[in-house]
């Protein structure tokens, strides 16, 4: 019975209400009555509530029935109603409902059924079998099935240590000489996947499928079909893979799988709830020694207990009395602690020995010296980069860079000149490579004809110079 839009229930306490209803109930379960549902010409007359009886072999004439519903259309019929049920009749079958649920059962059988999986926990994969899907299903009748996966996984592949020889080629005049240099650096290796397939606790040896896969996130596909199931069976399938150089992370909710197919038990969903019921019987207690229990009451009167009474009184301030002097002698004792820190126990302190001379006592260092730094390769000459942290200095007053020396090179390249070899164009001074400024050569031409007269002709090879200062020329 729905009451909920009852204006007589809406306020007061939940069990005057409990109170009301459970009195309506009772008054409207005695009532015996035939629902009915019937269109008739109509008769303006009839109102909700009223009870009528249906005669001329409509209907059974000695039972009564009371109008809940009324629905009159101008120019048409009126439909009346009385809502009920026969409690006799609620769990008989009709012939239709039989032929139904016969059709139902029917299609069952051809009903695709799908049981899925869903990781909760986060899960771990490494060198070891891990189990990451675990299903368990049923097979109604001999039927096939078909298992889908797919699995999210992070992937961190070992590092792989490797080693190569870097060549270059330096031309000095018309030599050639070749530099190899060692290379070692770490790169990202490759960690390989196996997966193995579990079939009511039996392995599946026939079939592993395997992924190469570098660090990173990858998405792994799975699929087997499950063959020949007889009918009535519980059944397990699980998967489990193995990592070879790497490791593997599976968050929760990544990992998905589905095993679908015709003639499979119905799954049902759980709700997450779990509820426990428990029945006792009440216990009879019978044969036990009971004993009278006395008790005592006193009344007494209470005597308030005194209190005293606390007033501050603020100071009194006396003027114009005499008052004689008053001397006394207060002195002073100020113990002098002294304690020595010697240089010897400088092994025994914890402190910057960078920032702190301690050869014979202990003092703020004020010089540092720094050498090193890195080399510049320039277009002429060359350079070397050091850089200087200022941050744990309050002040830097001076910065002095003192003379170094280096051996000679060229081409860019840290190569002394001494080790070069010379062509009649360079030639080795107090340890450099120069150039030669003065040649003397013989030279050997070609006469050639003119209109008038010869003209021998010189190829002196001036192309090879950037600038000629003096030239003479001597015949003979």
């Amino acid at each position: 019975m729905n009451l909920g839009v009852n204006p007589l229930l809406q306020f007061g306490l939940e069990e005057k209400r409990k109170r009301i209803i459970n009195n309506i109930l009772s008054a409207v379960t005695v009532v015996n009555y035939v629902p009915f549902d019937s269109d008739t010409i109509g008769d303006p007359a009839l109102d909700l509530g009223d009870v009528i009886k249906f005669t001329g072999g409509h209907a059974d004439e000695t039972k009564r029935s009371a109008i809940t519903s009324i629905e009159t259309k101008i120019n048409g019929k009126q439909k009346i109603k009385c809502v009920g049920k026969n409690p006799r009749l609620a769990g008989a079958k009709s012939k239709n409902d039989k032929n139904i649920a016969g059709l139902q059962s029917s299609m069952n059988e051809n009903k695709l059924s799908i049981y899925t999986y869903v990781n909760a926990l986060k899960i771990n994969a490494g060198a070891e079998k891990t189990s990451i899907i675990n299903i368990e299903f049923a097979s109604g009748d001999e039927t096939n099935a078909e298992f889908h996966a797919e699995v999210i996984l992070d992937v961190k592949s070992n590092a792989v240590s490797r080693r190569a020889d870097a060549e270059t080629t330096i031309e000095i005049g018309e030599e050639s000489k070749v530099i190899s240099i060692p290379v070692n650096w770490t790169d990202d290796g490759k960690t390989i996947l196996k997966a193995y397939y579990v079939l009511d606790g039996k392995e599946v040896e026939q079939f592993h499928p395997s992924e190469t896969w570098f660090s990173g996130k990858h998405l792994l596909n799975l699929y087997y079909p499950i063959i020949e199931m007889k009918a009535n069976e519980l059944h397990t399938f699980e998967v489990m893979i193995e990592l070879t150089d790497g490791t593997a992370t599976i968050e929760p909710q990544n990992a998905m799988a589905t095993i679908s197919g015709q003639g499979l038990g119905a799954q049902e969903r759980w709700d997450g709830r779990i509820t426990v019921d428990e029945e006792i019987r009440l216990v009879e207690l019978s044969g036990l020694p009971t004993n009278r229990i006395h008790d005592k009451a006193v009344a007494a009167f209470i005597t308030p207990k005194k209190t005293g009474i606390t007033q501050p009184v603020d100071s009194i301030r006396l003027t114009g009395l005499m008052v004689p002097e008053f001397y006394d002698n207060i002195s002073f004792f100020v113990p002098i602690v002294r304690d020595v820190v010697e240089t010897a126990d400088k092994d025994k302190m914890e402190y910057q020995r960078a920032y702190v001379e301690d050869d014979k006592q202990f003092l703020l260092r004020k010089e540092y010296f720094l050498s090193g730094g890195d080399p510049i390769v320039m277009d002429r000459g060359r350079a070397v980069s050091l850089t200087v942290n200022t941050e744990p200095f309050q002040e830097l007053t001076e910065i002095k860079i003192l003379p170094f020396e280096t051996a000679p090179f060229v081409n860019k390249h840290k190569v002394k000149a001494d080790g070069l070899g010379t062509n009649r164009y360079t030639k080795l001074e107090a340890g450099h490579l120069v150039l030669v400024t003065d040649y003397k050569e013989k030279l050997t031409g070609t006469v050639e004809e003119l209109d008038k007269g010869t003209v021998a002709v010189f190829d002196p090879g001036f192309d090879k110079f950037d600038e000629i200062e003096i030239l003479e020329v001597h015949n003979g």
